[in-house]
């Protein structure tokens, strides 16, 4: 995360999600999101505080002085910060699923689930509609796998599963934030805040809705935390 959140609202965002059970990462249809709940849950309250607490002071202690390389910021999140480091094994290694439920919907289709995953012109359309109401951002295709929103204070990057795809995917998405002082952040995600992977995989049909009622949630709370 580093300079993309701002440190200290980020930091009062962990605590209020933390002390409300995380609903905003628990609602995202996502396997990477589903794991790291799995994970804080088999926390104690004791736990995730220090969690929460090495989250913020490796961000810190990056920013006060900077890497030379991976490998360099690797060892100094092992040997000081072993809970955040033992999150972060769980929710950026290779994608897995402790839970069949927790898996993508169309590997889940795949494997004889009763479950259907939404279709995507479906998903695309709804998402357009949301993002204009909430947000007055006007769409743009890149080209047929990329769809870009505009709005004052944002710009929204899907990059969507191809047509017949087998990819777990339904969509990635990052946005850039106007930031209060001028200049637009990195490319993030609602996952940055708690280093989860901005992929969505688990949206049905019968859930859409209520997903893309989510996504702007998530959005929303993005452009708090800048």
């Amino acid at each position: 995360m580093y300079a993309d959140f701002h440190l200290d609202k980020a930091e009062a965002h962990r605590v209020a999600q933390m002390e409300l059970g995380w609903p905003l990462l628990r609602g995202c249809p996502s396997m990477f999101a589903k794991e790291a709940v799995r994970y804080l849950d088999s926390l104690s309250s004791a736990q995730q505080a220090e969690l929460i607490r090495e989250f913020g002071a490796f961000d810190r202690d990056i920013l006060a002085k900077p890497p030379a390389t991976l490998d360099e910021e690797r060892v100094r999140l092992m040997q000081g910060y072993p809970a955040f480091a033992a999150y972060r094994e769980i929710v950026q290694g290779p994608p897995r699923a402790s839970d069949p439920a927790n898996l993508p919907i169309k590997v889940r289709q795949g494997m004889g689930h009763d479950v259907s995953p939404v279709r995507p012109a479906k998903l695309r359309k709804l998402i357009a509609k949301r993002l204009t109401e909430a947000f007055g951002a006007t769409e743009r295709k890149v080209d047929t796998g990329m769809t870009q929103y505009r709005s004052d204070e944002f710009v929204i990057n899907f990059m969507w599963a191809s047509s017949g795809s087998q990819m777990m995917k339904q969509f990635d998405y990052s946005h850039q934030v106007r930031r209060p002082e001028g200049g637009m952040t990195r490319p993030l995600s609602y996952g940055g805040v708690m280093r989860v992977a901005g992929r969505w995989d688990g949206i049905s049909e019968s859930s859409v809705e209520q997903d893309v009622e989510h996504l702007v949630r998530v959005i929303d709370a993005c452009r708090q935390l800048v």
